[in-house]
C-alpha cells in the first residue's frame, strides 16, 4: 500500500471549468495516481470561487481545494484539511510542491502524525540573489524555507543547479533525489494550428515567442529591449507574448517607450490546449527569465521543433546543448539575447536543424509515464530509509 498526501500551491489542481487555467497538472496528478494506491492533493484556492471545487480526478486521485482568504490563510486552511485526512485515512508519506507555505505545512503534519515529508523544489529561489531582490519579504522566507529543507525526509528537485544550491546549504546529497517535471510531447510535436495563426499575422517575416506569466521573474523588459535593436535591424519582426500577470501595463508602456508597440503583440492568457499551435506558429522561442526551476516551456517549444534561447537559469543545462538544441545567453544581458535572435534570423536553415534536434531531444527524453514510476520509486526509497 502506498497512500501519498501532497500540498499544493497550484489551484489548477481544483479546477473544473476546462480553459480557465493554463497547466497540465491535472494530467500529471491522474498519472501519478495510476502508480499509487491513492493520492490526495490538498491544493490553494481563493475563497468562494466556483471554478475551483472538492473532486475526484481518478478512482485514485482526489483534490481537495483549500477556499482560503489568501495565502497565509493557506497554511492554517491546508493543515486543518491535511489533519482530517490524515486522522481518517493511513497516509504513508507526505509531499509538499514548495518548500515554504506548502512545506511549513509538511512539517507540521510530519511531526504530529510521524509521517515522512518529501519537499519538492521546483524553482531556483532559495539563496538566489535575485529571487531575493526582487521583495524584501522573500528574505525571511527564505529562512523559512532553507529551515523546512533541513529537517525534511527528503528533496525533490528538477535540476541539477537546483540539487548543487541545496547542497551547498549544508544538506547530504542521499536526501537530495532529481526528477524533472515532464510534460505531454506528442501533444506539442503532432500540433495544428499553427498555420492559421501566422496568417493572423501575416506581415511579418518572423515570430518571436515567449510564453509565460508577465511578473517580475520572467525579466521581459529584458526581452523587450533585444527585440527593440532586433527590429530595427529586421523591421518584419513579431514579438508574441502569450500569458497575462501583473507585469502587463508596465511591458506595455515599456514597448511604446522603446517604440516598437507595432511589432509587439500581448495575445493575453491562453488555454493550454491552444499553447501548441502558438509554439508550431513561431520561429523562435524566447525565455529570458531572471531565475527559474526547470521550464517547461522549453521543453514545449523544443518538442514543437523549434530553437530555444535562454537564459543562463537553473535547468537550462539539463536541456540546452549550445548550437545543437538551442542557446544559453547571460541572465539581464539585452545585447546577447538580441544577438542571438539576429543570429537566428538570419539563418533560417540553422533555425531548422537546431529545432529538429531539439524536438529529437525532447521525444527522446519526456516521457510523463516513466516520470511518474520514478515518483513512486522516490517514495518507496524514502520509505525504506525511515524505517531504518
Amino acid at each position: 500500500m502506498l497512500k501519498v498526501l501532497m500540498i499544493s500551491l497550484d489551484p489548477s489542481a481544483a479546477a473544473v471549468e476546462k480553459g480557465k487555467h493554463i497547466g497540465n497538472l491535472q494530467q500529471r496528478l491522474v498519472e501519478y495516481g495510476k502508480h499509487l494506491d491513492y493520492l490526495y492533493c490538498v491544493t490553494y484556492t481563493p475563497r468562494e470561487n466556483a471554478l475551483y471545487r472538492h473532486q475526484k480526478l481518478s478512482d485514485k486521485v482526489e483534490v481537495i481545494p483549500s477556499l482560503s482568504r489568501n495565502i497565509v490563510f493557506f497554511t492554517w486552511d491546508a493543515y486543518r484539511i491535511a489533519s482530517r485526512i490524515c486522522r481518517n485515512e493511513d497516509i504513508d508519506i507526505i509531499t509538499t510542491q514548495d518548500p515554504i507555505f506548502c512545506g511549513i505545512v509538511g512539517l507540521a503534519i510530519k511531526y504530529k502524525y510521524k509521517k515522512p515529508l518529501l519537499v519538492q523544489v521546483h524553482g531556483d529561489s532559495l539563496d538566489n540573489k535575485y529571487w531575493l531582490r526582487e521583495r524584501k519579504i522573500r528574505y525571511l522566507l527564505n529562512v523559512i524555507g532553507k529551515f523546512v529543507l533541513r529537517r525534511a525526509d527528503g528533496i525533490r528537485v528538477v535540476s541539477e543547479r537546483v540539487k548543487k544550491r541545496i547542497m551547498n546549504m549544508g544538506i547530504e546529497e542521499r536526501r537530495i533525489f532529481k526528477l524533472p517535471i515532464y510534460i505531454d510531447v506528442k501533444k506539442f510535436s503532432d500540433a495544428r494550428g499553427g498555420e492559421e495563426i501566422r496568417r493572423r499575422f501575416s506581415h511579418y517575416d518572423n515570430i518571436v515567442l515567449f510564453v509565460g506569466r508577465l511578473a517580475k521573474e520572467k525579466n521581459i523588459p529584458n526581452l523587450l529591449k533585444a527585440a527593440a535593436i532586433v527590429i530595427k535591424k529586421f523591421p518584419r519582426t513579431l514579438l508574441l507574448i502569450v500569458g497575462d500577470g501583473p507585469e502587463r501595463e508596465k511591458l506595455e508602456r515599456l514597448a511604446k517607450k522603446l517604440q516598437i508597440e507595432e511589432n509587439v503583440v500581448f495575445e493575453g492568457q491562453v488555454e493550454h490546449d491552444k499553447l501548441p499551435a502558438y509554439y508550431k506558429a513561431c520561429d523562435v522561442f524566447v525565455l529570458p527569465s531572471d531565475h527559474e526551476g526547470r521550464a517547461m516551456v522549453l521543453i514545449e517549444a523544443m518538442a514543437a521543433g523549434k530553437p530555444v534561447i535562454s537564459t543562463e537559469v537553473s535547468g537550462v543545462d539539463d536541456v540546452i546543448q549550445e548550437e545543437k538544441t538551442g542557446f544559453i545567453v547571460p541572465v539581464r544581458n539585452h545585447k546577447a539575447l538580441a544577438d542571438k535572435l539576429c543570429y537566428l534570423i538570419e539563418n533560417p536553415s540553422l533555425r531548422v536543424e537546431v529545432g529538429r534536434k531539439a524536438q529529437e531531444f525532447a521525444l527522446e527524453t519526456q516521457d510523463i509515464k516513466s516520470n511518474a514510476m520514478l515518483q513512486r520509486k522516490i517514495y518507496e526509497t524514502l520509505l525504506e530509509i525511515n524505517r531504518k
